[in-house]
């Protein structure tokens, strides 16, 4: 199999059944199968509906500081150094989940250690116990829970992108274990500075595209970042087999970003500043806990039950002073900003496999959130908003063996959405969203050595509006054009809705020889767009709803020992895989005749080498193909090819290892361009921001 990637779904009825047998390769099988266990095969392959599965060691050996990183480099995954996607998808359409729930503010991709987590499970068609708010797939971080043995270690780690920006991080972690329970806690301190150099310009032209006016700017911003975060896990089992789990994180970060953005006329007669200096400082703090309950209520009921909640602080202050042409006072622009949230989540199952070759599971869960955000602009009136959100779900699903070789995983989960928001200046709104999705999935193996098997999955899934897009505020600022507009509201919009089907094919040989292919299909209605407008002579941007998309996503993925080529390659692991994206679109409110096609490809490779005890290493490199594509009927954007290449160095000296890695060896800029057709014209924004090249050192004591 895929060393890095398995194809499973772990069923948490498996998990009772390894409960009473103390077999982990048959507590993977789905009920009702038999599963040989060979050197080289993964027994979770025979689950009905499939999932891929990067192990932590993956996770831990390029050294990464964000899950953002280790995740650009699996199969079907793109990034843009911020989120991640799916299946060619944007962010917005890939589901995140942290232990199979939706992350709490302050708890997202960026704001999870890679040490933190045990594996990462990435579900590219929905499955009825997690959230179908995934048109694009799901992206579930499980946190790490499994303790071995007592131990206690010290990290260091030195990292450095350019001459004037370093960050350095101390960490540790201890863990105890004991018949009946078990106790982790993490500790980290991180301190980071370092420079943002961008460029960018703006162009207005006129319906023969000559250039009307243009104003480029460049800026210099440097960033500071302080954070502390300590996160304790207690695990308990008691006499009467009732387990227990509780969980607890907390997050301080204080940062400061300051610097001068420039700004010149080169054509035209635009009004701007030439200069405007930024000096803000922000404070965020995160608190979130977690108690986990199972119990075998009779023999085959398993019941899981959670309860969690959280609380979410940001305090910001943004001053801007802008300095114009032969003005006697700066221009100052300041605004005071105080959010906070507290969330609850209650959610449970409870499985069954008392019926023969079935695995039947019915579960819910309920959510409730308050947001409260207060801002102030130039010491003005405090503006105040409040976000009551509620969202509730149940779900059935049942997987089963037909045939030797036909099992069949059928699901069915409702979903509904509501929130409601309040702000001082009257602008109030409220929305409400159902949406009930049916599932399917089947598994055909071919030959009774289960090396090759083929998989099918129907599910119907969708994208709620974002509350904070259904009602925004409008924030003063300088500069506002069509590369710096602002963000506003449109309580009209309504979830987008898609049908999908996934198709694939896995293969695994007896030399550790593995591949897949893939094909991901999705018809999407309802799309949720952007659309930019002129309002008071002010530049504007909200989200509608405007026509519909075909996306066709084909993949494949290979794995195996280089000494397939040459026996002379000992331990050495290649992988590698490619994906194309064709995206159909359609607009309907635009032009109704209105529709356009766009194109993507990604190639990922990767080379690891075991060949002594002690030292690892290995080397990855990923392209991603240049894009020319309109987004929406009246905007189009455009971004050159990525290449990144990436390499590490692990050397275990039993108490002590150090790990080396460099990522971004190419150091490439990534410049864009945005095109916008206005009612005279075109607005085109270019941006360039530098990429450096990024050096890590880490050094790990096993105290």
């Amino acid at each position: 199999m895929l060393p890095t990637l398995c194809f499973a779904q772990e069923q948490p009825a498996s998990q009772h059944k390894s409960q009473q047998n103390s077999q982990q390769n048959k507590a993977e099988a789905p009920q009702g199968q038999t599963v040989e266990v060979k050197a080289n095969y993964d027994s979770r392959r025979d689950d009905t509906a499939a999932k891929f599965v990067v192990r932590r060691e993956d996770i831990l050996k390029y050294g990464d500081q964000s899950l953002v990183d280790v995740l650009s480099r699996q199969p079907g995954v793109t990034t843009d150094g911020k989120s991640v996607s799916l299946n060619g998808f944007g962010a917005a359409y890939t589901m995140i989940l942290v232990d199979g729930l939706p992350p709490v503010s302050g708890r997202g991709l960026n704001d999870i250690e890679p040490h933190q987590v045990e594996r990462i499970e990435i579900i590219r068609s929905a499955i009825a116990e997690m959230s179908t708010q995934a048109i694009g797939g799901v992206i579930n971080i499980v946190l790490k829970r499994r303790i071995l043995n007592d131990a206690s270690q010290l990290k260091y780690r030195l990292a450095k992108s350019s001459p004037s920006s370093a960050a350095h991080t101390v960490e540790w972690d201890w863990q105890k274990k004991s018949d009946s329970y078990s106790y982790i806690q993490s500790l980290l301190f991180r301190d980071a500075d370092f420079l943002l150099h961008s460029a960018a310009s703006a162009l207005n032209l006129d319906g023969d595209n000559r250039v009307l006016d243009r104003v480029d700017t460049s800026g210099k911003v440097h960033v500071a970042v302080s954070t502390i975060s300590f996160e304790p896990r207690f695990d308990f089992k008691s006499e009467n087999g009732d387990q227990w789990s509780a969980q607890f994180a907390f997050k301080q970060q204080h940062g400061k970003i300051f610097g001068p953005e420039y700004w010149r006329v080169v054509s035209g007669a635009p009004v701007v500043v030439p200069r405007v200096d930024q000096n803000n400082t922000y404070d965020v703090r995160s608190e979130h806990s977690r108690l986990e309950w199972k119990r075998e209520l009779a023999k085959g009921y398993l019941l899981d039950t959670q309860l969690s909640g959280s609380s979410f602080m940001r305090r910001d202050s943004v001053e801007q002073i802008g300095w114009p042409i032969n003005a006697l006072t700066p221009l100052r622009r300041r605004s005071n900003g105080w959010d906070t949230s507290h969330t609850w989540v209650s959610s449970g199952s409870l499985t069954n496999d008392n019926i023969a070759s079935h695995l039947l599971k019915f579960g819910w869960e309920f959510s409730r959130g308050v947001n409260r955000s207060d801002k102030n602009y130039d010491d003005k009136e405090w503006f105040a908003s409040r976000l009551r959100t509620e969202s509730l779900a149940w779900f059935a699903q049942d997987e089963w063996k037909l045939t030797p070789t036909w099992s069949q995983y059928l699901g069915l989960r409702s979903e509904v959405f509501q929130s409601k928001i309040t702000q001082s200046d009257g602008v109030n709104g409220s929305h409400v969203s159902r949406v009930t999705s049916p599932i399917a999935q089947s598994l055909w193996k071919l030959d009774t050595e289960n090396r090759g098997q083929l998989r099918f999955a129907y599910a119907r899934t969708f994208k709620n509006p974002d509350p904070r897009s259904i009602t925004a505020s409008l924030a003063p600022q300088i500069n506002n054009n069509t590369a710096w507009y602002q963000q506003v509201g449109n309580p009209k919009l309504t979830p987008e809705l898609a049908h999908g089907l996934d198709l694939a094919f896995e293969h695994s040989g007896e030399q550790q020889l593995s591949f897949a292919l893939n094909l991901n299909l999705r018809m999407i209605s309802d799309l949720h767009t952007q659309q930019l407008f002129n309002k008071d002579q002010l530049w504007l941007m909200h989200e509608v709803n405007d026509g519909r998309a075909f996306k066709r996503t084909v993949g494949v993925e290979l794995s195996f020992p280089a000494t397939l080529i040459s026996d002379k390659l000992k331990q050495l692991q290649f992988k590698s895989s490619a994906q194309q994206t064709q995206s159909d679109f359609n607009s309907f409110a635009a032009d109704p005749s209105l529709a356009w096609t766009c194109h993507a490809y990604a190639l990922k490779l990767s080379l690891d080498y075991a060949g002594v005890d002690r030292i690892k290493m290995g080397i990855s490199d990923q392209f991603q193909s240049a894009s020319n594509c309109r987004v929406n009927p009246l905007q189009w954007n455009k971004s050159d090819a990525s290449h990144q290449i990436d390499s590490y160095l692990y050397w275990n000296m039993q108490q002590l290892s150090v790990r080396l890695a460099v990522k971004n060896w190419l150091a490439k800029n990534s410049p864009s361009e945005s095109r916008i057709k206005t009612q005279t014209g075109y607005a085109i924004s270019r941006m360039n921001f530098p990429n450096y090249r990024h050096i890590s050192l880490e050094f790990n004591w096993a105290m």
